[in-house]
């Protein structure tokens, strides 16, 4: 069963949600609520208007939200909008800043093969990614990161429509290193391994 969490949410929340064994693809858990509540509170920075409800934004563990806002960064591909609406939520930040300290925003691909790219834009502890292998999409999502643990986590769609999620870890030498799954037919989860590097 899912633990409740109130309209305020700080890091703590969010490494708790990625060092745990939710179901990243859960609609009504813990990992797709904490990335619809990051989304409201980056949207209530970003706008200026208050959270529903009066409650201030709960960003906390000593990470001021960037005040320089950009553009910068890989474009936003149509197939996240869809994941995120499947997600919940279809609102999705349309200007980049790092967190913590950290700005994941960029093109990034697997050692020795730029063919294989993967886009992502991180909007405070928000990320989005479209992967694509020969420019064609081979998966999109959204997800979550946590400054402290380096940690982070994408939710979405693979390209033949099956659930995917992804978990990774930043490594100290700036690459990134996790495991995609991917439902088959027979709903049974199939990994592969990801390594991937900073391009650009």
């Amino acid at each position: 069963m899912a633990e409740e969490r109130g309209a305020e949410m700080d890091f703590s929340d969010i490494g708790e949600v990625l060092g745990s064994t939710t179901d990243l693809l859960d609609k009504t858990g813990d990992f797709l609520r904490c990335v619809r509540e990051v989304k409201a509170q980056w949207q209530e920075l970003r706008t200026g208007k208050s959270h529903p409800g009066g409650a201030q934004p709960g960003w906390g563990s000593g990470f001021p939200a960037s005040a320089s806002y950009q553009s910068a960064g890989p474009s936003l591909a149509v197939e996240v909008r869809q994941v995120a609406a499947a997600n919940g939520d279809p609102w999705v930040p349309e200007t980049t800043a790092g967190f913590g300290g950290i700005d994941l925003t960029g093109i990034w691909c697997p050692p020795m093969n730029a063919f294989d790219r993967c886009a992502i834009r991180q909007s405070g502890a928000y990320l989005n990614v479209a992967a694509m292998i020969g420019g064609m999409m081979i998966f999109a999502g959204e997800g979550l990161f946590d400054p402290h643990a380096r940690a982070l986590a994408f939710a979405g769609r693979y390209a033949n429509g099956a659930p995917a999620e992804v978990r990774g870890q930043l490594l100290p030498n700036g690459m990134i290193n996790g495991v995609l799954a991917v439902q088959n037919p027979w709903g049974v989860p199939m990994t592969n391994p990801l390594f991937l590097q900073r391009m650009q």
